[in-house]
């Protein structure tokens, strides 16, 4: 699985004096080689909207925390303070006044949220409002690597699916890791149950490629036994939903996964879809069709949607397929 590389520790091989040359160096450099990222009307878009929706910090506390991204120069970073709002409706937001080509100059696709105290332990969301799965997307680094890869995503150097692929592996992730989650099989012998397993453990992140993970606006059926247990863990159930809320906490607790979210897998899913369940009270449940509900436990722990945000987008799904038919 591919992903960030470990950062480099500059800190043991330069003194200071050497260390502010080199970051000037390297800034220069990208500045002056830097594309124009422009919309249909010519307008530059290389500057990136940075969102604070916590009250713990200010603009002149977060814009320090990207001196040490060497990548990105921190005028080009133009912070907005949004307290209280979610993750999804900054992402509305931001459709809404920087679309492509929008005369601020701002990136119409990439932006920065610090939605949380201590960014630099839970770091901060780097969100792609149209990520090549269909749907807003975001990861989880520390303000400084963010920093580093919003830039990199926007030259063109790194790609979405690589940095989602980084954020899940834990060997490599930049924040502390996201526990998995339970997938209660309750149909193990059902036709549709192994491929059902596939597509909520996978979640969106193959939707959209090729098997040599390209664009190619088709699914990579052929990698998905290689990903079996990816973000999920799957565990055969023959009890009702009642038992299996009773019961998840202690399984969880032993497998090391998510104690507040599970998802089940059971005779409805063909015409309804999988089950997603919040443990914490009040106890609520939802439905959720195709790859997307595996998606949306991993938006929830990751502080990109909140429960009613995820029964949202899976109303609003049902709502599309409606239309559809």
């Amino acid at each position: 699985m591919h992903g960030l590389p470990a950062p480099f520790d500059f800190g043991r091989v330069c003194t200071p004096k050497a260390f502010s040359l080199f970051t000037f160096s390297i800034t220069y450099l990208l500045e002056i080689s830097r594309p124009n990222m422009t919309g249909p009307e010519g307008r530059e878009a290389s500057d990136f909207k940075v969102y604070i929706t916590t009250t713990e910090i200010a603009p002149s506390d977060a814009r320090p925390m990207f001196l040490n991204s060497i990548t990105t120069d921190t005028d080009t970073l133009h912070f907005e303070q949004a307290h209280g709002s979610s993750a999804q409706q900054v992402c509305q937001h931001h459709r809404h006044h920087y679309p492509n080509g929008n005369p601020h100059g701002i990136h119409d696709t990439l932006l920065l949220i610090f939605d949380a105290p201590n960014p630099s332990i839970r770091g901060i969301l780097l969100v792609n409002v149209h990520a090549y799965h269909g749907y807003a997307d975001a990861i989880r680094l520390r303000p400084d690597t963010a920093g580093m890869t919003i830039a990199s995503l926007a030259m063109g150097s790194s790609d979405w699916l690589t940095e989602r692929e980084g954020a899940f592996d834990e060997s490599l992730a930049d924040v502390q890791p996201v526990p998995r989650f339970i997938l209660y099989n309750t149909v193990p012998d059902a036709p549709f149950s192994q491929k059902a397993v596939r597509d909520i453990d996978l979640g969106l992140h193959l939707i959209n490629t090729s098997p040599s993970g390209g664009a190619s606006g088709m699914a990579a059926d052929d990698n998905q036994d290689q990903c079996l247990e990816f973000r999920f863990q799957v565990v055969p159930s023959n009890s009702g939903l009642d038992a299996i809320y009773t019961r998840h906490n202690t399984t969880a607790q032993e497998k090391g996964a998510d104690t507040s979210v599970f998802v089940v897998l059971d005779e409805a899913y063909a015409r309804d879809g999988a089950l997603i369940a919040q443990t914490t009270e009040p106890r609520r449940h939802f439905r959720c069709r195709g790859p997307l509900a595996g998606e949306l436990p991993w938006w929830a722990a990751t502080g990109f949607a909140t429960w009613d945000d995820a029964r949202a987008l899976a109303s609003r799904q049902d709502e599309q397929e409606e239309k559809r038919a």
